[in-house]
């Protein structure tokens, strides 16, 4: 599975189910590499989406929720990735926080903002953005004006990528 998340400098992911930001650039980042795949979406940011009319074509959204009717389960969702599927994580914060172990690449958008919300990113995270976790090894950084594309890939012990 792969992860996707954009996070300003103050850490943050979200405010009140939305980017407290509007960064063009990352948009299009965003859909450049979920397009014709599978992204896992929580609750909470699934409905900041859809209350401001925003769509996501061309992507197959599987929910992640015990509260609403069409919701998946962790466990499901786990069993229908393992069809082979390319699986982004898209967020928020309890999405990642619950597939974390199984996330082997994280698309990481630094956002060049210091605009507070309610929603932090998980600190393990931040710890991968600040090269504090050996686990990860950033494969690509790409600096725009507005923001900072990062790629990390988790490595194994004996530091092959997984």
């Amino acid at each position: 599975m792969k992860a996707i998340v954009a996070v300003n400098e103050r850490g943050i992911i979200g405010n009140k189910g939305f980017m407290p930001w509007h960064v063009p650039e990352d948009l299009q980042h965003f859909k450049s590499l979920t397009l014709g795949n599978v992204l896992v979406l929580g609750r909470i940011t699934a409905d900041g989406l859809l209350n401001r009319g925003i769509d996501l074509p061309g992507r197959e959204i599987w929910l992640l929720s015990a509260s609403r009717a069409d919701g998946l389960t962790v466990e499901q969702i786990k069993q229908k990735a393992a069809d082979g599927k390319s699986v982004f994580i898209g967020g928020g914060a309890k999405c990642y926080q619950a597939f974390a172990p199984l996330i082997n690449t994280w698309h990481i958008s630094l956002i060049k903002d210091s605009s507070t919300g309610d929603t932090q990113a998980p600190e393990f995270v931040l710890d991968i953005i600040s090269d504090k976790d050996p686990q990860w090894r950033m494969v690509s950084r790409d600096e725009r004006e507005s923001v900072i594309f990062f790629q990390f890939d988790r490595v194994l012990s004996n530091s092959r990528i997984i």
